[in-house]
């Protein structure tokens, strides 16, 4: 029964560990009106925040075809959330375009804007072509 206990203990700690290397990380856009999303960005173990801080003025654009950026069987359950940093969305709002070759959508559209200051929102992909926005 101890040899059981201790088993479970050593598990749940292993369990922990996993979870804390797996944590999301932060990657900012310090300036631009153009980021584009890298494979490195939806690295496996991580759910990245693109974090927009720039402070050039005009529309902003997430793209996800310049690395071709596709949601297909290989990123299932794959996410990535986009994030108004520094509250200037509403003025000037970030666009997510979804990889055009092969064709993937994102929520059935080409594009998803963010246009509220302070505006989060995740992307998860539904291993066929679809990003879900959660």
């Amino acid at each position: 029964m101890v040899r059981k206990y201790l088993f479970a203990i050593a598990t749940f700690a292993a369990f922990q560990a996993t979870q804390a290397s797996a944590t999301t990380y932060l990657r900012q856009v310090p300036s631009g009106t153009t980021d584009d999303l890298t494979l490195a960005d939806l690295g496996l173990g991580y759910s990245p925040t693109i974090a927009w801080i720039s402070t050039t003025t005009g529309a902003k654009t997430e793209d996800l075809n310049f690395n071709s950026i596709a949601c297909n069987a290989t990123y299932k359950g794959y996410a990535f959330t986009v994030k108004d940093e520094i509250g200037t969305a509403g003025a000037n709002p970030i666009t997510v375009v979804a990889l055009t070759s092969p064709a993937n959508t994102i929520d059935g559209a080409a594009t998803f804007t963010l246009n509220s200051n302070y505006e989060s929102i995740t992307f998860q992909c539904d291993g066929v072509s679809n990003w879900l926005v959660e």
